[in-house]
């Protein structure tokens, strides 16, 4: 007779999927998969040619190290992710594209490619230009000092949040992802 036991992973699983063989560059075009699987939905959707992707990166020496810090953001003005999507889009393995010929399915991408370039996944996005803005953040330190896997959800996205989407992706639908 067997007795079920309980193998949910650690938050050390964390240190092994940092370390899942990407170099920066493809880990960043692992994320723009996303955005152009999200631009060609919309075309299909609204017939709009007019899509965009951007890519920014900002670099600051750390005060406390020779260590180069600073964040990646990625944006585009595709069809967004709506708030159930985004409750779960941080989730190891979830993929709202499995079954599409999408170019990222398993729902690792985003995760294990935030992971590889940074400490911190924020995702904020939109629907549409009326749509309420919300964001997710995963701070990937904080689960391995608590032990958890959590993330923060926003309804209503922070000031700070509101701001970097509209210089990025502008009063639109879309998409910014920064992983700092």
């Amino acid at each position: 007779m067997s007795k079920k036991i309980d193998i949910t992973p650690s938050a050390d699983l964390l240190y092994s999927l940092r370390r899942t063989g990407y170099k920066w560059h493809e880990a960043v075009l692992d994320i723009v998969d996303n955005s152009v699987d999200a631009l060609k939905q919309r075309h299909l959707k609204t017939g709009k040619d007019d899509g965009f992707v951007k890519l920014k990166f900002t670099k600051q020496k750390s005060q406390s190290s020779k260590n180069v810090c600073g964040s990646i953001i990625i944006a585009d003005n595709g069809i967004g992710i709506d708030a159930s999507g985004l409750r779960e889009i941080l989730r190891m393995g979830q993929s709202f594209k499995r079954g599409t010929d999408a170019l990222g399915t398993f729902g690792m991408g985003l995760k294990t490619a935030g992971m590889a370039l940074g400490n911190k996944i924020t995702v904020v996005s939109r629907t549409s230009r009326k749509a309420k803005l919300r964001a997710a953040v995963w701070d990937i330190s904080e689960c391995v000092i608590t032990g958890k896997f959590e993330a923060d959800y926003y309804e209503k996205a922070s000031a700070g949040h509101v701001n970097i989407f509209k210089k990025y992706v502008g009063d639109k639908s879309g998409t910014l992802v920064m992983i700092e």
